[in-house]
């Protein structure tokens, strides 16, 4: 999305209901991470790049911090207004005050945050987790609990045009092989491969119920986790070109640092967090960062009983100097 055409979003009643809202993981980490900016610099502005329904945002405001809330996702973004102010009611009659909502990717911090006229910031936090409201949603492909879906996948369905269907079908082997290689490895990946190019000779792919029907003749339907997990995971970064836009958020947003600001990145797959690990040691490298988190942060097995989807998280924090 072009910085003209961005859209910052005020409190103007703009709302969307959704089932059910997300539940953020390592809350309390993610405090703790950011303590000398939140308990010493009460003027401290964080920006949480990955808004989703706000849940890290609204600890961060009841800690007197003020935050930039930035989502690709506008259907999202009503709803983290929504539970903002529910949770903080203090922000009703002066919610700029204290937050600003902004839809973009968060690829482009930069010029989102200097359009703004934000030139440094105390803290980021990049959680990549997928918001558990796009999991939910029956009509966008993420989920494979609706066959008849179309299989869409894109988190901004605006700007982005290319679809998970329109990658399986237009994708040559190589570059099929790419898509699951790194997520599936590369003996299921050849198969799937196999079973895709063969399947869209045949009849091209348009819904979830498509690509279930070849990936459960690959990967089966037993095991503890569902079946189907891995592969639209794979597919679903690569629609969103999510580890791309990882590699290029990650130096934009350590610049966009004041002195002894920290960036915080909670990855919940390998490929993810062998991103940022690899990113935080240049940094460190070149002595222009300190890694606080010699290995990552990961939940609690009390947060996991709660919300098992936080199980795979892991939290990365570096300081800036």
């Amino acid at each position: 999305m072009n910085v003209k055409n961005r859209k910052v979003l005020k409190n103007t009643g703009e709302r969307r209901k959704e089932e059910k809202v997300h539940k953020p993981v390592l809350v309390n980490e993610v405090i703790d991470g950011f303590s000398p900016q939140v308990h010493l610099n009460k003027q401290a502005q964080i920006v949480d790049a990955t808004l989703g329904s706000g849940g890290h945002t609204i600890r961060l405001l009841k800690e007197g911090v003020r935050v930039i809330g930035i989502d690709d996702d506008e259907s999202v973004i009503g709803v983290a207004e929504d539970e903002i102010i529910k949770a903080c009611p203090f922000l009703k009659d002066n919610f700029q005050k204290y937050i600003t909502l902004i839809q973009g990717n968060f690829k482009d911090i930069d010029t989102i945050l200097k359009g703004v006229g934000i030139e440094s910031v105390n803290g980021v936090l990049i959680d990549l987790g997928v918001n558990s409201m796009q999991l939910k949603s029956l009509k966008r492909g993420f989920s494979f609990e609706n066959p008849k879906a179309p299989l869409d996948m894109r988190v901004n369905q605006t700007s982005q045009s290319v679809k998970g269907s329109d990658l399986l079908n237009a994708l040559n082997e190589k570059q099929l092989m790419q898509v699951f290689e790194g997520v599936v490895g590369w003996v299921k990946a050849k198969r799937l491969v196999d079973k895709v190019i063969e399947r869209r000779s045949e009849t091209p792919f348009v819904s979830v119920g498509d690509f279930l029907e070849i990936v459960a003749e690959v990967f089966g339907k037993g095991g503890k986790t569902h079946y189907a997990t891995k592969p639209f995971l794979a597919l679903r970064m690569a629609v969103n070109s999510e580890l791309e836009n990882l590699e290029v958020a990650l130096p934009k947003a350590f610049e966009m640092l004041g002195i002894n600001g920290r960036l915080l990145v909670i990855s919940f797959h390998s490929l993810e967090d062998g991103i940022v690990k690899k990113y935080f040691k240049s940094r460190e490298s070149e002595s222009t960062g300190r890694i606080i988190t010699n290995k990552p942060i990961i939940p609690s097995e009390d947060e996991i009983s709660i919300n098992p989807r936080s199980r795979s998280a892991k939290l990365r924090i570096i300081e800036k100097i």
